[in-house]
C-alpha cells in the first residue's frame, strides 16, 4: 500500500517555528526566501509525514513575463523513489498556473539525482533539457596566480575604471533609458545584495560604456554576475580589464576566498576566454541545463 504524505503550501506563520529545519532542505542562496514568504513572488511547498519534513520545493514568479521558475527541489535521501519529488513539482506547477504563469522553467546542474529528475520531466511533459550555462567556482589561492590580472593597468587614455557606487544619478538615468544593452545584462539587478568591494563601471571620455557587477551570495563568496561593455569595445579586451580589476580587489579581502560565475553557453567569445584563461585555475567547472513547460 502506497503511503500518503501531506503537502503544505507554506507561509510565514506555518514555517516560523521550524524555519531552520526547512532551510536545511535547500541551498544557502535560497534560505533567506523562506524567511520572506510574505513576498508574493515566492512559493514554498513542503512534503511532511507526522510533522517530519521530508521534502521541499521553492519557486519564484516573474510577474512581468508570467514565468515561474523552480529554484529548488529536494527530498531527503531515505524518502526518495516514493514519488515525493514528482508530487512536489506538480503541486508547484498548480500554484504557478493559479498565478497566471504561462511557462515554468527549471534550471539545474546535473548530479547523482539527475536520472530521477529527468524521469519527472518525461512524466509531466517538460521539454527535453538543453545546455544553458557554464558555471565556475574559483578559490583565492589559485586565482591569484593568473598572469593576465595586470591587464587592468594597460587601458589607453580616455578610459577610467570606477567603483559602481560612484555612478552619478545623471549617469544612472542615461543608462536606464539606453537601448545598447539587453535587459538580462542590466547593471541594476539584485541591487539589495550588490557587492561594493568590486562592483565596477567603465567610462570612456566621461561616458559609462561598461560594468562588472558582483553580488555577495555568502559570507565568503562573491558571484561575478554581469560583465558587459559596449559592443564596439568587446573585441579589444576592455571587459577583461574590468574583470581583472574586480578580481584583484576581491583578492585584497582574504576572508572572501571564493568567487563564482555563470556564463551563457552561446556567448562564444567569453566561453573561449574562459576555457583558455580561467578554467585551468578553477576549483570546479560545470554546465547547467534548462527544461521548460507551458502551462
Amino acid at each position: 500500500m502506497k503511503k500518503m504524505f501531506k503537502f503544505r503550501l507554506l507561509n510565514q506563520n506555518s514555517i516560523s517555528e521550524n524555519l531552520e529545519k526547512y532551510q536545511r532542505l535547500t541551498y544557502p542562496p535560497y534560505r533567506p526566501i523562506l524567511d520572506n514568504l510574505l513576498d508574493s513572488k515566492y512559493i514554498a511547498i513542503s512534503a511532511e509525514d507526522n510533522q517530519e519534513i521530508l521534502g521541499l520545493t521553492i519557486g519564484k514568479i516573474d510577474y512581468k513575463k508570467n514565468i515561474g521558475e523552480v529554484l529548488s527541489l529536494f527530498v531527503i535521501p531515505e524518502y526518495r523513489r516514493q514519488g515525493i519529488g514528482n508530487q512536489l513539482l506538480v503541486a508547484l506547477e498548480t500554484e504557478f498556473r493559479g498565478k497566471n504563469c504561462q511557462q515554468i522553467d527549471l534550471i539545474y546542474i546535473p548530479n547523482q539525482t539527475i536520472i530521477a529528475l529527468e524521469k519527472i520531466f518525461q512524466k509531466n511533459a517538460w521539454s527535453k533539457p538543453k545546455a544553458r550555462m557554464l558555471i565556475g567556482l574559483g578559490e583565492r589561492e589559485t586565482i591569484k596566480n593568473m598572469a593576465w590580472l595586470n591587464l587592468d593597468q594597460k587601458l589607453p587614455l580616455g578610459y577610467e575604471i570606477f567603483p559602481w557606487g560612484e555612478l552619478t544619478s545623471k549617469e544612472r538615468t542615461i543608462l536606464e533609458k539606453s537601448l545598447w544593452y539587453p535587459d538580462i545584462l542590466s547593471p541594476f539587478t539584485e541591487e539589495d545584495i550588490i557587492e561594493p568591494i568590486n562592483s565596477l563601471g567603465l567610462r570612456y571620455n566621461h561616458q559609462v560604456v561598461g560594468w562588472m557587477i558582483t553580488h555577495r551570495i555568502s559570507e565568503n563568496t562573491i558571484r561575478y554576475t554581469i560583465l558587459f561593455v559596449k559592443e564596439e569595445l568587446q573585441s579589444i579586451g576592455r571587459g577583461i580589464a574590468l574583470l581583472a580589476r574586480a578580481i584583484k580587489l576581491n583578492l585584497n579581502h582574504p576572508e572572501i576566498n571564493q568567487g563564482s560565475f555563470a556564463l551563457l553557453i552561446n556567448n562564444e567569445k567569453m566561453a573561449k576566454f574562459t576555457e583558455r584563461r580561467l578554467k585551468p585555475y578553477l576549483a570546479s567547472f560545470r554546465q547547467s541545463f534548462i527544461s521548460s513547460k507551458l502551462t
